[in-house]
């Protein structure tokens, strides 16, 4: 199912754009997932609170997690 290379999950941390990409949807629907979805990973804050320089991430091995999941419930083995 995830057939592209997943270099962006080999590190701690990951924007908003690499589940995005892998999934194949929109930075929206990706909020959205984050916000309905009790399962899909969380976005986290880097940085200060309050100074204006915070920047959302999620773990990548929570990423990686899901699309684990994703991929067992479909049936389908993935080397990420």
């Amino acid at each position: 199912m995830f057939d592209q290379p997943l270099p962006h999950l080999k590190g701690r941390y990951c924007i908003n754009k690499d589940p995005q990409g892998v999934l194949n949807t929109s930075r929206a629907t990706i909020d959205r997932w984050c916000r309905e979805r009790p399962y899909f990973p969380k976005k986290i804050k880097l940085g200060i609170d309050g100074a204006g320089n915070c920047s959302p991430r999620f773990l990548a091995g929570e990423v990686r997690a899901y699309l684990r999941q994703i991929e067992e419930c479909a049936g389908i083995g993935m080397d990420i």
